[in-house]
């Protein structure tokens, strides 16, 4: 077997007849191209139904009481029978030749192949529409780590990279990959694909990029655990970003200087989260000429190669 391809699965029946169209698709495409893939299926506390869909597929699942995501990643990694890891959310597909060509960068020995995000996102309202544009890749940017270098969805890891480094932190719900990045980018042979690995939706129900207490809080022990004070944001919820702190996101036991704790959960959090609010909407404001900018290009076809140029 040369690729594994792991899916964490929990109340995901609206979305099983299209993935199992997805896996079809991709498994007819890379058996052309001579690429053996198995697709497990981390199935957490399954339905009924959901048993009755996966049966259809030509997948391998696992069962499993309900755990967090990175849990199952794990779960998959000790379960596959190939080398080179990636992932494959329920509600995003996968390209084919993109997993052909990333493999090819794992025989050169790369431990890490990392590919753009086409994105469409749904956008809700009277007259809903979509937009697609692209989402680049920073993990290969080694100078500084911040939130912008998290791999992207359609990575592949090899497993000697997890040996290296270890696996993820099942203790995140929804920011282990960028926990996990950050450790793996000093040390990972990394390769960039030029072309979107796959199409990420953007649906309103997805797990990351909803800007959630949990997301800001989880981002935020990411940094902490790595002592860089001046990535941590205050948070709308300065209890739970301190219980979280103390009960599991504080494994080496990190003393904090006294200011940055005030301003997470002591008397000046409040005031520093509203602080950072308006601050916030005024970055945005002056951001979104940028985010034009890149809807020009998409339409255009421009931004992959301009990526390109960038680099």
């Amino acid at each position: 077997m040369h690729v594994s391809l792991i899916t964490s699965l929990y109340r995901g029946e609206a979305y099983l007849p299209t993935y199992g169209q997805h896996v079809k698709r991709l498994l007819s495409s890379v058996e052309q191209a001579g690429l053996d893939v198995e697709i497990l299926v981390i199935a957490n506390d399954p339905t009924p139904t959901e048993r009755t869909l996966l049966a259809e597929l030509p997948v391998r699942v696992i069962e499993t009481a309900r755990e967090t995501l990175y849990a199952s990643w794990n779960r998959g990694i000790a379960a596959m029978t190939s080398d080179v890891f990636g992932v494959w959310n329920i509600d995003d597909e996968r390209d084919g030749a993109a997993l052909v060509e990333g493999y090819a960068l794992m025989q050169q020995g790369y431990t890490l192949v990392d590919a753009p995000s086409r994105v469409v996102q749904t956008q809700a309202g009277l007259f809903p529409r979509r937009r697609t544009f692209m989402r680049p890749v920073f993990i290969h940017e080694t100078k500084r780590f911040t939130r912008t270098h998290v791999t992207n969805t359609f990575m592949l890891i090899h497993r000697r990279l997890f040996d290296e480094i270890g696996l993820f932190d099942p203790n995140f719900r929804i920011m282990g990959d960028l926990e996990w990045s950050g450790r793996a980018q000093p040390v990972a042979r990394i390769a960039l694909l030029p072309q979107a690995g796959g199409t990420y939706y953007l649906h309103g129900n997805n797990l990351s990029g909803t800007g959630s207490t949990r997301q800001m809080i989880e981002e935020n022990i990411v940094f902490l655990r790595r002592q860089q004070w001046d990535e941590v944001r205050p948070t709308p919820d300065p209890k739970a970003m301190r219980d979280a702190w103390d009960t599991w996101g504080n494994p080496a036991n990190i003393s904090l200087p006294d200011d940055l704790a005030a301003r997470l959960w002591g008397d000046l959090a409040q005031e520093e989260w509203h602080i950072w609010q308006r601050e916030h909407v005024r970055r945005q404001r002056r951001l979104a000429w940028r985010r034009r900018l890149r809807s020009v290009t998409d339409r255009l076809h421009l931004t992959p190669l301009l990526m390109r140029l960038r680099r």
